[in-house]
């Protein structure tokens, strides 16, 4: 083998390398952008199931709030009477 020959061969052994590393990185390049687009999906996914989280705390408040403003209103309809009662007894006694 002459020194022409062993340059041929180093030639294609540097072409072969090259070419192997440039698919090396195509497959990286690949790899990476499909594990990036599945984080995406997944951010995605978490942030529609934290909208409807929120959605769900909100009606749940709203609920409660009601049900508090229902309790006040019978609270004070209850005091109402109770000092009604009180002001009958009270004329009552007077009298």
């Amino acid at each position: 083998m002459g020194l022409s020959t062993n340059t041929n061969v180093l030639q294609e052994t540097l072409l072969i390398a090259k070419q192997t590393a440039d698919e090396m990185r195509r497959r990286a390049e690949e790899e990476a952008n499909m594990i990036v687009g599945e984080a995406k999906k997944m951010l995605e996914d978490r942030a529609g199931n934290i909208d409807q989280i929120i959605e769900e705390k909100q009606n749940t408040l709203k609920f409660l709030q009601n049900e508090i403003e229902t309790y006040k209103a019978k609270a004070e309809r209850m005091l109402i009477e109770q000092l009604e009662v009180l002001k009958k007894i009270e004329e009552q006694q007077q009298n």
